[in-house]
């Protein structure tokens, strides 16, 4: 599959923040088949998943020398992964 990754990090004294994007194109998940017992013939099938775009952001805070907190939210636009079938033929 196709794929992509982009990050950013700002910091500054005690704080900081970061920003984060990941993309995925489509790609095959599984291939198989059908058989029919009424017309004995084989399908064949492929399970695509679609292509998703996924963005992080995180940030932190310096709470001592040796010590940082953090709060760090993934896939922010709450999208999630999608599949389709596919048959060749």
């Amino acid at each position: 599959p196709k794929a992509a990754n982009f990050g950013l990090q700002y910091s500054r004294g005690k704080f900081g923040a970061s920003f984060d994007l990941n993309h995925t194109g489509d790609y095959p998940q599984f291939v198989g088949g059908t058989f029919n017992t009424n017309t004995p013939q084989f399908t064949q099938l492929m399970v695509y998943r679609k292509a998703l775009t996924t963005m992080n952001v995180g940030f932190t805070y310096r709470v001592r020398p040796d010590a940082t907190a953090y709060l760090n939210v993934n896939n922010i636009t709450e999208k999630g992964s999608h599949s389709y079938l596919s048959y060749p033929e």
